[in-house]
């Protein structure tokens, strides 16, 4: 990719004394080469995921494309374009069943390129903007959008530290604890140590963090037969993984207006802790009149089994549900075969009585 003046374009100066450059993707010789280079130095040496990082950063104007395409149009497209040219090295190496790697950029077709996806570098914080609760928005609201299989960073990313402002964020253990509670029920559970890894509470600080973090770690792994199902639905049909609750009950006003809690599926239900120091939330519990059971508890309502402690919870109420730490408010249906499943899974792994 050139400028205008022919100098190569360097939007990004990410380390100091090191030039980065943005591959010009409309060039077949280019797009070979950088092949070659995934074939080379990840696929042949055997590593089995990464995460392709980046891709929002085409400069729309200023620069002459290879083939010519506007910049402003082929903006949108260079991160689908990004993971096009990686699912293709993938798969001229015939490892399309041993690789999996995950974007963070996407245009329009992204998700017909790339397995899985993240939500970028949230801050290592509490609040709906850049933090824990804003993950639970993003997670919600790019699900609809079409990015079925999606995740965030555990803890968050971007530490910073300077003192006096308001512009000091660092993780602490209690956040990385319930931000790993949330990713458990979520597509993917990973961790980042951050910007400045010192400066954060780790998933290696301590034991009783290290013993929390393997915990949900083999919570994550004990419902994959749900999640292998729900993929298998997401890639069919387009449905997330993780749903708004309005997309099984749009007819209950409520659901249109909870954007803390989702739906695994119709019979699995998340509403995880994302206030510091909480023990405890309110939960909508949903219901339907295509969903009532004559002769059922709670009316023929829909019952909610709490995990955890196995206590239920009837449809078509809000309650304050106890939430301490290792048990972030997680329910089943109780008359549905697949949440009787997940619960059963739970445990043959002994992560639940």
């Amino acid at each position: 990719m050139q400028n205008k003046g022919g100098d190569p374009i360097c939007p990004y100066d990410c380390t100091k004394g090191a030039e980065t450059m943005l591959l010009d993707l409309t060039n077949p010789e280019a797009r070979t080469w950088y092949k070659g280079v995934i074939k080379e130095n990840m696929l042949r040496d055997g590593h089995g995921g990464w995460m392709n990082d980046f891709g929002e950063a085409l400069p729309i104007t200023g620069i002459s494309l290879h083939d010519g395409s506007d910049p402003l149009e082929f903006h949108g497209r260079y991160p689908e374009e990004w993971a096009k040219l990686v699912q293709e090295a993938i798969a001229e190496e015939n490892m399309q069943d041993e690789v999996v790697f995950f974007s963070r950029s996407r245009g329009l077709k992204g998700p017909s390129y790339s397995p899985v996806y993240w939500q970028g570098d949230q801050l290592p914080s509490w609040d709906d903007k850049d933090g824990l609760k804003s993950t639970i928005t993003g997670l919600l609201t790019a699900g609809l959008s079409g990015m079925s299989i999606l995740h965030s960073d555990i803890g968050g990313y971007t530490t910073t530290n300077y003192p006096g402002t308001k512009c000091s964020y660092s993780r602490s253990g209690e956040l990385q604890r319930r931000w790993a509670e949330a990713s458990a029920f979520t597509s993917a559970f990973r961790s980042h140590e951050g910007t400045y890894p010192p400066g954060s509470h780790q998933v290696y600080t301590d034991a009783d963090t290290i013993r929390h973090f393997s915990y949900f770690a083999k919570v994550f792994a004990a419902w994959q037969p749900l999640r292998k199902a729900l993929m298998i639905e997401a890639a069919a049909t387009g449905l997330p993984i993780a749903r708004p609750l309005l997309v099984h009950y749009p007819e209950l006003p409520q659901a249109w207006s909870s954007d803390t809690q989702w739906l695994l599926g119709d019979t699995v239900m998340v509403a995880p802790v994302y206030d510091e120091g909480g023990i405890s939330r309110s939960v909508l519990f949903p219901t339907s009149e295509a969903s009532r059971v004559p002769g059922m508890p709670c009316g023929g309502n829909t019952t909610w089994v709490h995990l955890w402690t196995g206590k239920e919870y009837c449809g078509g109420h809000v309650a304050t549900v106890a939430a301490p730490i290792y048990q972030p408010p997680v329910f089943y249906d109780l008359i549905s075969i697949s949440g009787l499943e997940f619960a059963e899974d739970m445990r043959r792994a002994h992560l639940i009585n």
